[in-house]
């Protein structure tokens, strides 16, 4: 008896959360723009936040109609124990788009601000509830488990911008509580990464998240203090720039070598931080090769944004809305890389 035919979802049921990355490294990125002194830097920090503005609007509207069409669907995803970390990536961008905001309306800024902050608070409520509840598998210990800590951390991020010495408190509880967090998950992920089994082939490009808190940390203890450039500053900047270097050369081979995945997007919010960080890391330095690194990165993270906006749309409209549009160029999985390197490995019989 032959096999039932797999059925393909649909576009609804295909949309991951995932795709709020694109707004979070949209913004990240205007923002890298707008401190690099250009005036097409500072024109382009206008019109990239208000694309990423309008994505943001687009895959909520989009993902609540998926919500309303395969709840079964959010509520399998919300209680898997990895898969309820990425719902993260929704106040992340909800907290960003509030500083894009800012400049434009003060008090529309702030009201989204509250809003983000109450419900991120909620969200990491409860998934530190679920981690402390009982004992987690060692296997999901992953690089995803720190998105809802650069939500918290998206808090102060956006936050300090407000004068308010309350606002400025919260701020600092926020920050306080990730670094917390921060120094135990790092440990927990790597003891993960190095004695636990090889990571599954759509979590590959979640390795260069492991970046993204030393970046944050790095922009708000630059905006707490002023400007003070001290072993701290030099510590949480150069720590990040360590883990992008580490990570990142296998995942950009991953990216060129095998097949599109939208979670590929994973790297792109990390290299914006890392890019908005060498920006202001480089105000307190003269020297020279260090003024040159936010620039190389700019470079490369717009050149990387760029193509994975072609690919998704490519991927989207060949997959799911012109049948007949030639679809993306097949390369083999990183299961199958795996799977050949472990065949070469063994002895000839």
């Amino acid at each position: 008896m032959a096999d039932a035919p797999v059925k393909k979802p649909t576009f609804l049921e295909f949309f991951p959360l995932t795709l709020y990355a694109a707004v979070s490294s949209l913004s990240g990125l205007s923002a890298a723009w707008g401190l690099t002194g250009w005036q097409i830097g500072l024109q382009l920090k206008g019109v990239l936040g208000m694309i990423s503005t309008a994505i943001f609007v687009v895959v909520s509207i989009i993902y609540a109609l998926k919500w309303w069409r395969y709840p079964q669907i959010i509520k399998r995803d919300f209680a898997d124990p990895i898969g309820i970390n990425l719902f993260g990536v929704f106040f992340i961008s909800l907290l960003i788009i509030s500083g894009f905001l800012f400049n434009y309306d003060q008090q529309l800024g702030f009201v989204i601000w509250v809003i983000g902050t109450v419900t991120m608070s909620v969200f990491a409520w409860i998934v530190l509830s679920r981690w402390f509840g009982h004992p987690q598998n060692p296997q999901n210990a992953l690089p995803v488990w720190l998105v809802p800590l650069m939500g918290i951390l998206d808090v102060p991020l956006t936050g300090l911008r407000y004068t308010s010495p309350d606002i400025r408190e919260v701020c600092l509880f926020f920050f306080v509580t990730a670094l917390l967090f921060t120094a135990i998950l790092i440990v927990v992920i790597f003891t993960r990464l190095l004695f636990q089994a090889e990571l599954a082939a759509p979590m590959y490009p979640t390795l260069l998240l492991l970046s993204v808190p030393f970046s944050m940390s790095y922009s708000i203890y630059d905006i707490m203090t002023g400007g003070r450039a001290d072993m701290i500053a030099a510590f949480l900047f150069y720590g990040a720039l360590f883990m992008a270097a580490v990570f990142g050369r296998k995942i950009f081979f991953c990216m060129l070598k095998f097949q599109f995945s939208v979670s590929f997007w994973s790297v792109s919010f990390p290299l914006a931080a890392l890019t908005l960080a060498a920006f202001r890391y480089t105000n307190h330095s003269k020297i020279v090769f260090v003024k040159v690194i936010p620039f190389l990165l700019l470079a490369g993270t717009s050149f990387i944004v760029i193509a994975l906006f072609f690919q998704t749309f490519h991927f989207i409209i060949a997959e799911y809305i012109i049948k007949s549009c030639p679809k993306p160029t097949a390369r083999m999985t990183y299961r199958e890389f795996l799977q050949g390197s472990q065949d070469q490995q063994k002895p000839a019989a």
